[in-house]
């Protein structure tokens, strides 16, 4: 059991050098416990693994379905999601981001607003994974692609790949986000403000488009609009502390300009 146990931590901590040094000196192979077992065992391996990442403010994007059981079902996840035991329902919330469709997206957004500070980061890093897959996996290995080009500073050519993508499944949301980006990144702004309402025409409370274009609104200087949807934003995803802070510089300005100081 303690192996088991050690075995879902390191696999989910492999980029860990101490984690690392673990597997080697104890040939500690990837978890083939049952997934009910997990559910109810495994889970404290990702607590501790999830506060890690919160504590170095580090998304918790990078847990891959083969991290998981492999008979652990989207019905057990969901099953476990009212549990008691706060490990459980923490590492349950992190298996829905692996396992979940976009049919779960409203118990992930209901997540935003639980008592639990963890539970609700864990739950928006879970929202991302969901809306980052298109349900085809040539696709989704053509959106990573993209997202590898965006994170190695290939800005054009990452535009190319989501440009290609949003051209062969228009209906997903999240090239058009991530092409959106792009165009803020590279001064854009009219493109990237088509791409965010392609975007919020299929997900109204995408938080990262409302954001979005937030600040697209304030790098035009309309203040007030950017406010509306900062506001909306938060609305749909209050744990941005980001998005608070630039609608308490934006009322700030705006009681300022109406007091005339």
């Amino acid at each position: 059991m303690i192996r088991l146990f050690a075995a879902v931590f390191v696999v989910l901590c492999a980029n860990n050098y101490a984690a690392a040094q673990y597997l080697k000196a104890h040939s500690v192979s990837a978890p083939e416990m049952p997934g009910r077992y997990f559910l109810t065992h495994g889970t404290h391996a990702w607590n501790m693994w999830a506060h890690a990442e919160a504590a170095s403010n580090r998304p918790v994007r990078n847990i891959r379905v083969q991290d998981l059981p492999p008979d652990l079902t989207r019905e057990q996840v969901l099953s476990a999601l009212d549990s008691r035991d706060d490990d459980v329902r923490r590492g349950a919330y992190i298996a829905l981001g692996i396992l979940g469709e976009r049919e779960d997206l409203p118990l992930l957004f209901s997540a935003l607003y639980d008592n639990d500070k963890l539970l609700r980061k864990i739950a928006e890093n879970a929202i991302w994974n969901v809306w980052g897959r298109s349900g085809n996996p040539a696709h989704d290995r053509l959106y990573q692609h993209g997202v590898e080009q965006m994170q190695s500073g290939e800005l054009t050519g990452a535009v190319g790949s989501f440009t290609t993508l949003i051209g062969l499944a228009p209906d997903f949301s999240e090239a058009w986000n991530k092409r959106a980006t792009l165009y803020f990144m590279l001064g854009e702004n009219e493109l990237s403000i088509a791409d965010c309402d392609e975007v919020l025409l299929r997900e109204p409370n995408h938080f990262g488009a409302l954001s979005g274009y937030g600040l697209l609104m304030l790098r035009q200087g309309d203040y007030r609009r950017a406010l509306d949807y900062f506001e909306q934003a938060l609305t749909a995803n209050p744990n941005m502390r980001g998005v608070q802070r630039n609608i308490d510089m934006i009322t700030e300005r705006l009681e300022d300009e109406g007091s005339g100081v």
